[in-house]
């Protein structure tokens, strides 16, 4: 496969990671940066990770997303903050771990490793099973 085609194939996957958590950023943009940047520089404050923990049982069903307690709170005079934090999803022998970063102007991932169980050999293929995954892991909206 070309480069070009295994660059198109991640940034899909990639864009697909961040439509399924846009609603989760959405409320993980609730706790201020100060206090990510606290989390991550110290690593003592249990109250985030709980936080963060529970946002995501929010949205995802049991098991289904982690987050692996790093991330990351950019910070500049001249810029919003940005705010990223690294997930671990896996359902059905889909495996991805990324690094979803959020702030004022939306939502983005880095996918650092996925793998498939059953790999079928064609990555669009698998390409459609991670949506799939991660479509069925999504719980429904509660209003």
């Amino acid at each position: 496969m070309s480069p070009t085609k295994q660059l198109r194939i991640v940034e899909q996957r990639e864009l697909i990671i961040a439509t399924a958590c846009a609603e989760l950023a959405k409320e993980l943009r609730t706790i201020e940066p100060t206090t990510y940047a606290l989390f991550f520089n110290t690593g003592n404050m249990s109250a985030i990770y709980e936080a963060i923990t529970e946002m995501i049982e929010h949205h995802f069903a049991p098991g289904t997303m982690n987050f692996s307690c790093t991330g990351e709170c950019i910070v500049s005079w001249h810029e919003p903050p940005v705010i990223s934090i690294d997930l671990e999803f896996e359902k059905n022998d889909v495996f991805a771990f990324f690094r979803l970063f959020f702030g004022t102007r939306g939502t983005a991932t880095s996918l650092h490793h996925v793998s498939f169980g059953e790999n079928s050999g064609d990555p669009e293929a698998n390409t459609r099973l991670l949506e799939k995954q991660l479509d069925q892991a999504s719980l429904p909206r509660q209003r």
